[in-house]
């Protein structure tokens, strides 16, 4: 700030020097002074909105991440568990069996049908051990994923995390399925 200020005082003195005219300075400089609040609003609400487009951005890709490690870790196995125990898969199948042809267009058109989807399950007893076993081998991953701060962006997945924790808590309080 010192540093600016020194300059402009020298380049207003240069130019006292070449013109020898304190009346246009003046004029010049008060003008400039008076602008001056408006220059920070503008200069403050584009800096805060490309910040906050930044921090956006940034939490999408964190939030990307911690979906993929759990896909990776633990919701691609979870998927292929509750197939098994659908009564009829193929409804579900058909609205959800993702391949490399489909659209943006089709992908919301999944996301639309999906609360409409009957689905119902008949869990057997190996079944449900099968899901304890892969919650309890999952437990740390789960709980190390649910305190990422990251969650707070979505509001779905972590509702989904804390359900499966809770899930799992269930399963592992029961002896015998």
């Amino acid at each position: 700030a010192a540093i600016l200020v020194v300059a402009a005082i020298v380049l207003h003195g240069i130019h006292f020097l070449i013109f020898q005219d304190w009346h246009h300075i003046a004029i010049y400089g008060f003008g400039d002074i008076a602008f001056i609040p408006i220059e920070i609003l503008v200069i403050s609400l584009v800096v805060d909105r490309l910040l906050e487009e930044r921090k956006r951005q940034s939490v999408r890709e964190k939030m990307n991440m911690v979906v993929g490690t759990f896909f990776s870790a633990l919701g691609q196995p979870l998927l292929e568990r509750m197939c098994e125990v659908l009564e009829d898969v193929t409804e579900v199948r058909a609205c959800l069996a993702i391949d490399p042809d489909w659209t943006p267009e089709r992908i919301q058109q999944a996301k639309q049908t999906i609360p409409e989807l009957r689905i119902k399950v008949r869990p057997r007893k190996e079944d449900m051990e099968q899901l304890r076993e892969l919650l309890t081998d999952h437990r740390d991953f789960l709980l190390r994923i649910l305190q990422n701060p990251v969650l707070l962006e979505d509001e779905e997945f972590g509702e989904l995390l804390w359900a499966l924790s809770h899930l799992q808590e269930e399963l592992a309080a029961r002896g015998d399925l």
